[in-house]
Parts: structure tokens; sequence; C-alpha cells
């Protein structure tokens, strides 16, 4: 009986996982419709990347850091925005390490450091981040 309940538990564990997963995705799908609606509804795509970034979406991170350093639909808010970069470029996301890398680059929000700034510049360009490439 406790084996069938352990195996029941661990199945419908195995099964949510994707969920969140996909969760996440289509809130930051969402998010991306608003960022990208004419005119932009800019505090509905912070929503949507708010609830994709706590279900773990590098990307919705990167988005909404992005957003908070410059007060798009919600204020202006660099502790959290240098959060969400931070965790989004350490998780290998290309965009978030180029932004990174620009952010320690001319020290805004971020004491200026080159060798930090081009560390995570080559990180982004190894990856083929198009912006980043140039440096």
């Amino acid at each position: 009986m406790i084996r069938k309940l352990g195996m029941l538990i661990t199945m419908t564990l195995m099964l949510a996982l994707p969920l969140s997963a996909d969760e996440a995705g289509d809130h930051f799908l969402a998010g991306l419709s608003y960022y990208n609606a004419v005119p932009r509804q800019a505090a509905t795509a912070a929503l949507e990347f708010g609830r994709a970034a706590e279900l773990g979406h590098s990307g919705a991170k990167t988005y909404l850091a992005q957003m908070l350093l410059n007060g798009q639909g919600m204020p202006q808010n660099y502790a959290r925005a240098r959060q969400l970069i931070e965790q989004a470029a350490q998780a290998g996301d290309a965009q978030a390490q180029f932004t990174l890398g620009q952010l320690y680059r001319n020290g805004q929000i971020m004491h200026m450091n080159k060798a930090v700034a081009l560390s995570w510049l080559n990180r982004a360009a190894g990856q083929g981040y198009v912006p980043a490439l140039q440096y």
C-alpha cells in the first residue's frame, strides 16, 4: 500500500513538472505578445513576465529586468532588475549575459568593471548573440 502510494506521488510529480515549464512558457509568450503589441501594453506584459519569472523562465527574467530598468509598466527598481538579470545570465540566457555585460561596462546600477563586463559579453558572444559579437 505504501509503495503504491509512493509510486502514485512520484508519477504525479513527474507529470506536474512539465506543466510548470509549459505554464512558464505560456506566460512568457503572453508577455511577449503584450510587450510587442501596438500600442505596447507594458503593465500587462510585466505581469505575465513576472509570472513566468516566478516559475524560473530565464527569458522572462531578462525582459522583466529590462522593464524594471526603464520603468516600463511598473516603477523603476534597480535592485530587483539587477537580481533578475544576474539570475538569468547565470542560467545561460545570452541576452541577459549581454545586458549584464553592458551594465558593468557602462557602470549603470553596477560598479564599472571592464574585465567583468568583457567576461559577460564574451559569454553572450560565445552563444552567437549578435549584439555581443562586436566586442
